[in-house]
């Protein structure tokens, strides 16, 4: 019994932890956009309209999203795979 609450706590940690990746590129990703395309001019060359402009960042969150993903998915099951060996690592002597 203590096996599976220990188990279902890992994947709590486990789901945290994707969910603290996943703000995390998605944060990284807005900086990015906000440094290169407002700050550097990069968005407004070619005189781009607004409409267009925000579908722009929109195609790009959500491009930029589906590749952040396999990265955190990698990083999810390592961790959860390190998590379960250290429940089924006998306790120290």
């Amino acid at each position: 019994m203590r096996f599976l609450q220990n188990l279902s706590n890992l994947f709590l940690k486990t789901f945290g932890f994707i969910a603290f990746l996943t703000i995390l590129c998605i944060l990284i990703r807005l900086v990015f956009v906000l440094y290169v395309g407002c700050w550097n001019g990069a968005l407004y060359e070619g005189g781009a309209n607004q409409n267009d402009l925000f579908s722009q960042i929109g195609l790009m969150l959500y491009n930029g999203a589906m590749h952040d993903n396999r990265g955190i998915a990698v990083f999810a099951i390592l961790y959860f795979i390190f998590g379960l060996m250290t429940l089924l690592a006998p306790p120290p002597l």
